[in-house]
């Protein structure tokens, strides 16, 4: 996925150096069997050729939409996690906070529940990471989690779907425990209601690519149209009248 501003055309051009080769050689080949040899009857009507682009121009304008259409669901979903991600943290601290008046208040417990949340709430997103691209590098969560959670997320299959219990988990353990308060659930409940949507939003992306005979007809009208388009331009310039 490219994701700058600008990129390398040397960086494209490692994907489309066979087609692009295929295209010279083809195109040259037509031109030598036409000039050198002097096989005329290798022009074509350029007709034909424009009616197969006009075809092949729908189905590419289909997969530009389609693909910056997935491309936007994407980048909304991410919007959607870095706020729902944002209101979360921002619930447990406030809602720990506000509690500091209780008799059994304590502030280094409720330090340490805030964090762990908040780290927790961090260790989800990047598990989403890894497990959106099969990466397997579980170690880089240890740093958010301590060892027991840890242990049980190596066992899991769907690791971020366990990071969101264990966030609840510790939710209503905080209410057990009197850091929470009983009602403070409910909003953070939304926000990992809506976190749960989003990875599911993720992975509906992922698992369900464009139907491929978008892509076989593409693929196959380019192919022809590669290879009729030097005749018909052979058969252009033949056809048309000298003006000078």
């Amino acid at each position: 996925m490219i994701v700058k501003k600008n990129f390398s055309p040397f960086k494209i051009w490692q994907y489309i150096k066979s087609p692009m080769y295929f295209v010279l050689v083809w195109s040259f080949a037509v031109w030598m069997f036409f000039y050198i040899f002097n096989w005329k009857f290798l022009n074509l009507n350029f007709a034909p050729v424009g009616i197969l682009g006009s075809a092949l121009a729908i189905f590419v304008a289909f997969r530009n939409n389609s693909s910056y259409a997935r491309w936007w669901e994407a980048r909304t979903i991410w919007g959607g996690i870095v706020n729902s991600s944002r209101v979360l943290a921002r619930l447990v601290i406030t809602f720990t906070d506000s509690h500091s008046h209780q008799p059994n208040y304590e502030k280094q417990r409720s330090e340490d529940f805030k964090k762990e949340l908040v780290k927790l709430s961090i260790a989800w997103v990047h598990s989403l990471r890894l497990h959106l691209r099969n990466q397997h590098d579980w170690e880089q969560l240890e740093t958010f989690m301590d060892e027991a959670d840890f242990q049980q997320l190596i066992s899991v299959q769907n690791k971020p779907n366990f990071l969101q219990l264990q966030i609840g988990r510790k939710i209503y353990g905080g209410m057990a425990n009197g850091i929470l308060g009983g009602f403070d659930s409910f909003q953070m409940e939304g926000q990992l209601l809506a976190l749960a949507n989003y990875q599911g939003g993720c992975e509906r992306i992922k698992n369900t690519p464009l139907p491929r005979q978008y892509d076989f007809f593409t693929r196959m009208f380019v192919l022809v149209f590669s290879a009729l388009l030097p005749f018909g331009v052979m058969g252009f310039f033949t056809n048309t009248p000298n003006l000078s």
